[in-house]
């Protein structure tokens, strides 16, 4: 009987927890495709002084709020363990949404931080590639010739699907690297997002399936934790955390993609392809990294 009772409230427990995590679920799906993490409108004119007047205006703003995020959405992760989440669905305007959050630990980077950072920074200025190598189709960069020297930049990228759809970008990038007294309070934050409308490199709904793109990455470097586990005959496992003397840069990332309605007709399940095709894209990037940095492409 009392086996019986314990079962039922462990069962309602988890009931209340369900639901719970479903009002949760909710809630981030609409904070993810109603009010971007990084939100603001982002309007850019024809005139190449305005244009990028506007992004060394928003730059500041972006990687501040971006770096917060980033941080709050850590809260209770071990710092330098690996995580991983990602959560696809379809929006009640046909949207197909991608939100995926990842910690990665690359060990042994010389150069620390900035390396990193700077290799990072390489796979979005060649992001025609990137895209082209996730998707294996062609990706053709169309863009203000931003050569990034102020940590910002504008692209737009057109992509053609194996069924002839073309797939459009429009996405702004910042970025910034900040050196503390010590190595492990160096890090450095890149934040990539979608512009609303641009007067030079106008959305095409008529011609284009527009994708949208969110994304805020965080760079740390602390010193490696790992468990130490201990085993006694008598009282079983017992672990203990020990710090080595190795140095671990953590590259920390939520991305949201965002494959809009199209005016025009598209397979549904084409569209939904491409949304779960994104997360290839931040793999590919992630692979870049490694490359540039000669480390091991897989862990």
């Amino acid at each position: 009987m009392h086996n019986s009772a314990l079962r039922d409230a462990v069962l309602e427990h988890q009931l209340v927890a369900a639901k719970a995590q479903a009002m949760l679920t909710n809630c981030t799906q609409h904070q993810s495709y109603k009010i971007r993490p990084t939100e603001s409108y982002i309007y850019l004119p024809t005139n190449q002084t305005h244009r990028c007047k506007t992004l060394r205006n928003l730059r500041p703003s972006k990687l501040q709020y971006a770096r917060q995020f980033i941080q709050q959405r850590s809260v209770g992760l071990h710092p330098t363990a690996e995580y991983f989440n990602e959560e696809r669905y379809e929006t009640p305007e046909g949207d197909f949404c991608n939100v995926r959050f990842d910690r990665t630990c690359l060990h042994g980077v010389r150069g620390g931080v900035r390396a990193v950072f700077e290799a990072l920074k390489l796979a979005i200025f060649n992001a025609e590639i990137v895209l082209s190598e996730a998707s294996g189709n062609i990706t053709v960069r169309e863009d203000d010739n931003m050569d990034d020297i102020d940590d910002f930049s504008q692209m737009r990228l057109v992509t053609q699907s194996t069924l002839g759809l073309l797939v459009e970008n429009n996405l702004v990038h910042f970025s910034e690297l900040v050196f503390g007294d010590k190595d492990s309070d160096t890090y450095a934050v890149a934040a990539v997002d979608y512009v609303d409308k641009d007067d030079r490199f106008p959305y095409r709904p008529t011609e284009c399936i527009r994708r949208d793109a969110v994304s805020t990455v965080l760079l740390t470097s602390c010193k490696d934790k790992r468990k130490e586990i201990d085993v006694d005959d008598l009282c079983g496992h017992t672990s203990s955390e020990e710090e080595s003397n190795d140095s671990v840069v953590v590259l920390t990332r939520w991305t949201f993609t965002r494959i809009c309605r199209t005016d025009f007709y598209a397979p549904t399940q084409t569209l939904r392809d491409m949304r779960d095709r994104s997360g290839q894209v931040a793999d590919t990037i992630l692979s870049c990294v490694r490359e540039t940095l000669n480390l091991p492409t897989t862990t």
